[in-house]
C-alpha cells in the first residue's frame, strides 16, 4: 500500500546543462548523454544527443523519481574546458563539475532527493 505521498508526486523534474566554459568548442560537435525518463511510469533510458552550437549552455529537460539516478557526461573537445550540472525543480543544483584539462570528457551523477516538507 502507497501511503503518504502519492505516486505522481514522486516525479521531479530534472535540467541537466552543459556548456564550453573555455576555449573553442564552437566547432567541434559536442556529445552528451543522459539519463532521461519520459513520464513518472516509464523506465529510465540513457538518451544522446549532439551539441554544434556551443556559445550558449544546453539544456536538456527530463523527469526522474526520488532516489533515482541521475547522470549526464560529456564526450571531449579538442582545445575545450567544459562543464556540466544537474539542476532539479529548476532551482536547486545537485552537482557540478568541470573537465579536469582541455579536451578532457566530464560528467555529473547525483540521486534525486525528496521534496523537503512531503512524504
Amino acid at each position: 500500500m502507497l501511503s503518504g505521498c502519492g505516486f505522481f508526486e514522486e516525479s521531479r523534474a530534472v535540467t541537466y546543462e552543459v556548456e564550453a566554459v573555455s576555449g573553442d568548442a564552437g566547432a567541434e560537435n559536442m556529445r552528451v548523454e543522459y539519463l532521461g525518463r519520459e513520464s513518472g511510469l516509464t523506465g529510465q533510458e540513457t538518451v544522446g544527443a549532439t551539441v554544434t552550437d556551443t556559445s550558449d549552455s544546453a539544456q536538456f529537460e527530463t523527469l526522474a523519481r526520488v532516489d533515482d539516478e541521475v547522470s549526464v557526461s560529456v564526450s571531449g573537445v579538442p582545445g575545450a574546458v567544459l562543464r556540466c550540472a544537474v539542476i532539479i525543480d529548476d532551482s536547486e543544483t545537485l552537482v557540478e563539475a568541470e573537465s579536469s584539462a582541455s579536451g578532457e570528457s566530464v560528467e555529473c551523477s547525483a540521486t534525486v532527493p525528496a521534496q523537503e516538507g512531503q512524504g
